[in-house]
């Protein structure tokens, strides 16, 4: 009798287990505002969100351009210099920039008018030439300027990382005129997106 008690025990345990819904983990967290779709209305080639991301403040700095920029978890240029200053970042396979038809790039800049520009190209850097392309751009120029943070994407349809033949980057430009212009630079994200 004990051993058949404890068989149906096990057979509802069993049952309830597969029933049961699975907890959630942390790296299973969408996108709060919008979890079918990135922000240009392009759906996302991954239901979980994995996208490639980085802070502003982590860019390599071009030798030249060293002293000129300001990191306070963002990088902006310093007060006291006009200029361009120049960053890098190296993109790395990561599961969300594959599965999809185009590149979405979001970036959270200020560009606060006439006298700053933010610009962030992504490159593709070909192994066997040396030879690069410039696959995507976003132009802060090509957005309203604001005194605070703002965050806007650009989507390339028909551009697909691959990482065998080929590595990438983000080479970034931060551009001061004038004493009164104010460009920052604080996230970048990547993502493989479905296109239309």
């Amino acid at each position: 009798m004990w051993k058949q008690w404890v068989a149906s025990a096990t057979a509802v345990i069993a049952v309830v287990l597969f029933t049961l819904p699975a907890p959630a983990r942390a790296d299973d967290a969408r996108d709060p505002r919008d979890q079918a779709s990135s922000r240009r209305g392009t759906e996302r080639a991954h239901a979980v969100w994995r996208d490639w991301t980085t802070i502003g403040a982590v860019g390599t700095v071009d030798e030249r351009d060293q002293g000129m920029q300001a990191i306070n978890g963002w990088v902006h240029i310093r007060e006291d210099v006009t200029g361009t200053l120049n960053l890098r970042y190296n993109v790395t396979a990561v599961d969300g920039l594959f599965g999809g038809e185009g590149v979405e790039l979001g970036v959270r800049f200020i560009d606060n008018g006439a006298d700053a520009q933010v610009v962030v190209r992504l490159q593709q850097y070909a192994l066997e030439t040396g030879d690069g392309t410039t696959l995507l751009t976003l132009d802060s120029n090509e957005f309203s300027a604001r005194d605070e943070f703002q965050l806007q994407t650009e989507v390339a349809c028909g551009v697909r990382f691959n990482f065998f033949p080929y590595a990438y980057y983000l080479d970034v430009e931060l551009r001061k005129t004038h004493a009164t212009g104010r460009p920052a630079l604080a996230i970048i994200q990547l993502a493989s997106v479905r296109c239309p």
